[in-house]
């Protein structure tokens, strides 16, 4: 269903863009990644004048630690609402985005039989829900939104996400 939405959701978007994203494991998983980014392309949809529901794809690679073998990264696939404030060239939101994300997680097992290192990849789909508060600022060639938000992914790989998004015109 998200994949049917993702593929069919350029085609009634109102805005389009790109967003740099710095993440920075929570809980668990701190023991195991380093801090991570990503890019994703996203779409808007306004819905009124104060709300808009946006789609968002791309990939978010957090590098293994040193006194761990593992690696992980995802693909998102999410669905969310970003409500605006106030209005104005500055425009205060709050944002909730829901959705699935295809997990990676590769190791190095240790040698087989033959002396031979195998690498072991895992994949598993895992749900998410992220919420947080940002700025919009409208220029007249460009539009830009710094958030900061929670990003709680099923699974102990939960993260503090600081995004930056730049609207396509």
């Amino acid at each position: 269903m998200l994949f049917v939405i993702s593929v069919a959701t350029p085609l009634f978007a109102q805005e389009f863009g790109y967003a740099g994203e710095y993440a920075l494991p929570q809980g668990k998983f701190t023991e195991r990644a380093k801090p991570g980014y990503g890019i994703t392309t996203f779409y808007f949809f306004p819905i009124t004048r104060s709300i808009e529901m946006n789609a968002r794809t791309g990939l978010i690679l957090w590098p293994k630690k040193s006194n761990n073998s593992l690696s992980f990264s995802a693909v998102p696939v999410v669905m969310g609402l970003q409500y605006y404030l106030s209005p104005g060239i500055i425009r205060p939101l709050l944002l909730v985005e829901v959705g699935g994300f295809l997990m990676r997680t590769g190791a190095v097992v240790i040698k087989d039989r033959y002396g031979d290192y195998r690498a072991h990849t895992v994949y598993q789909f895992e749900k998410g829900v992220s919420w947080g508060a940002g700025l919009q600022i409208n220029t007249s060639d460009t539009i830009l939104s710094l958030s900061i938000r929670s990003l709680n992914i099923t699974g102990d790989f939960s993260n503090l996400v600081v995004r930056l998004d730049m609207v396509l015109d």
